[in-house]
């Protein structure tokens, strides 16, 4: 009388919790255990190929965190050397520092190769002339991640044709996602006057007075927001999050 040898194989199945490789090892044990029987039914079997397939799956994106991590500690910082210069509406100027698309990629490129990560893009056109940008972040083991930008593609300049518009918009996206997938922060080159106590510059107070202006903000509760009661008042190492704030203000109007 033969005897059939059915392995069922469950969420539950146990798995000695020694590392990736050991329940990998596992797994393949069973199935080594599952053929040599003899008896195995196809639904045993196709359990033991979702089981695989599980443990592959979350081996990747641990493997993933992990070769990220060593990134993150391996990536040098990125200085915003970029000056950012333009005229708004109003006719106040606008100026700050910060790192361009290709600065970045070139800084974030040899400790992404060296920990196994390649990164693509994909742009589509939305409606109300937005681009969405969308960066995923491949790692050598199958695991990624992705993040999406979705930025006007109109612009202020009436010398740049819809092409160009829709270029640009492109990379500020990219450059948007990528910092957001890779967990990246900037750095300033040289922070005049940061972590001294010391106030924001006349100038720096010009280029918020024009922000404020070009992106229609509620000068009142951006003061609250701050927490001075004038802009001079400002400490210098908080004018970055300030440009930001309406930065983020202007891309969303």
């Amino acid at each position: 009388m033969n005897e059939q040898t059915s392995i069922v194989v469950s969420e539950a199945t146990p798995l000695a919790v020694a590392g990736p490789a050991s329940e990998s090892q596992q797994v393949m044990d069973l199935f080594r255990r599952a053929f040599e029987g003899g008896g195995a039914t196809p639904e045993a079997l196709a359990q033991l190929v979702d089981l695989k397939e599980r443990v592959d799956r979350r081996n990747a994106e641990l493997e993933f965190a992990r070769a990220l991590a060593r990134f993150q500690e391996q990536c040098p910082p990125i200085p915003r050397t970029t000056l950012v210069d333009y005229v708004t509406k109003a006719g106040g100027v606008v100026k700050y520092r910060s790192a361009d698309f290709e600065q970045i990629v070139e800084t974030c490129g040899p400790p992404l190769r060296a920990n196994g990560f390649s990164i693509t893009f994909d742009m589509r056109a939305e409606q109300g002339g937005l681009v969405t940008t969308t960066c995923t972040l491949r790692h050598v083991n199958g695991h990624s991640a992705q993040s999406s930008a979705t930025i006007p593609s109109a612009s202020n300049n009436p010398g740049m044709s819809d092409q160009q518009k829709w270029s640009g918009a492109n990379t500020f996206a990219k450059r948007i996602s990528l910092i957001s997938v890779l967990g990246l922060s900037l750095t300033d080159p040289d922070p005049d006057n940061e972590g001294d106590g010391g106030t924001i510059s006349d100038e720096q107070v010009a280029t918020l007075e024009a922000l404020l202006q070009e992106v229609g903000a509620d000068r009142a509760r951006f003061l609250v927001y701050l927490r001075v009661a004038d802009l001079h008042d400002l400490k210098a190492s908080g004018y970055k999050a300030a440009v930001t704030a309406l930065e983020a203000k202007r891309r969303a109007s």
